[in-house]
């Protein structure tokens, strides 16, 4: 099959396009990174919602951020980039500022003089590579990288920023039939919807699925709404809100969890189903009413990380034997 090089100057294949759904997707049944039934699936709402063919796949959960991303550097024959493979300083500080890097996911690799080895999240992102040719002075040449590995190099190198935001949310539904559901086409519009909210609040997911948190934790306060996460049994804060914006994000989590907005003054209990980069992700939802408005705390549990394996579990060859036989008892109890 052939590839389709993206240098800066070259139009690469619109990922839009029926062409680019066709090629890619064969590419991708071929190389076993998806079925044959996944693919119609992606297909079939890509054509519905009009959303980027690659986006549709990790928002529906078909395929992580990590196999899309290696998958098209594969397919357009340009380099996928590790952490190992970053440099070790910054290349044109001068020219290259953080926030800008950040906003546009892209941090350079490597500068010979006349090209410069640009690691992209998104190798589609003409207006990003010229521009950053152009303020460079270099012929720019595309690798993919996955967003949080081009964040944390970019936050290392050229400084942190405080308003530097990462990460999207999807919402992920098993690949059990090859016809879209009107419920994968709503949530690909929501997730394409450029309300503040909305974003604000799958980005603090995303955050804390980055960071392995369990909890996280929204507390309102007389001047602040304070986010905090829960890591290895300790809360750190990771974000602080005007107050202004408590009641939207609360309506935004309880319309995700299917709980009722009206009720603020008693408490309730839901779930949300999501995807993060691929990651199939629960969360358990509990708001509780306080003097300053609705205290929210989500518990997130990561189902792809779940052993089912007894033997992963720990347990040896005979304890293992004994309790699936155990199990296999019509009555009794395990201690």
């Amino acid at each position: 099959m052939e590839r389709h090089r993206t240098e800066a100057g070259q139009s690469a294949m619109h990922p839009r396009s029926a062409e680019f759904v066709n090629d890619f997707g064969a590419f991708l049944v071929a190389e076993c990174y998806l079925s044959e039934l996944a693919f119609e699936r992606a297909r079939r709402a890509q054509n519905r919602s009009q959303e980027r063919f690659d986006l549709v796949l990790t928002r529906l959960g078909l395929v992580s951020e990590e196999k899309l991303v290696r998958a098209l550097a594969a397919f357009l024959s340009i380099p996928f980039c590790q952490t190992e493979d970053f440099p070790k300083a910054s290349i044109f500080p001068d020219k290259l500022k953080a926030k800008y890097l950040e906003k546009v996911k892209c941090i350079p690799i490597h500068d010979d003089g006349d090209r410069l080895l640009l690691a992209m999240s998104d190798p589609f992102n003409e207006d990003s590579a010229s521009a950053i040719a152009y303020q460079v002075g270099r012929r720019v040449e595309r690798a993919t990288a996955l967003t949080e590995d081009i964040t944390a190099s970019i936050r290392q190198l050229y400084g942190p920023e405080k308003d530097g935001k990462t990460g999207a949310v999807t919402v992920v539904r098993p690949e059990t039939a090859p016809d879209v559901s009107d419920d994968d086409v709503r949530r690909l519009l929501d997730l394409a919807s450029e309300a503040p909210i909305i974003q604000m609040v799958h980005e603090l997911i995303t955050r804390a699925s980055a960071v392995d948190a369990s909890d996280i934790h929204l507390e309102p306060h007389d001047d602040s709404l304070h986010v905090r996460v829960r890591v290895d049994g300790t809360l750190r804060t990771i974000e602080t809100y005007p107050p202004s914006v408590t009641a939207a994000i609360s309506s935004r989590i309880k319309i995700m969890a299917n709980l009722n907005i009206a009720e603020r003054r008693l408490p309730q209990g839901g779930r949300i189903k999501t995807t993060v980069k691929g990651r199939e992700i629960d969360l358990r939802v509990s708001t509780m009413p306080t003097m300053k408005g609705e205290s929210i705390v989500l518990r997130l549990l990561d189902r792809s990380n779940i052993e089912l394996d007894f033997l992963k579990l720990g347990m040896g060859d005979q304890a293992c034997d004994r309790l699936t036989e155990l199990l296999q008892s019509p009555n009794g109890i395990i201690l």
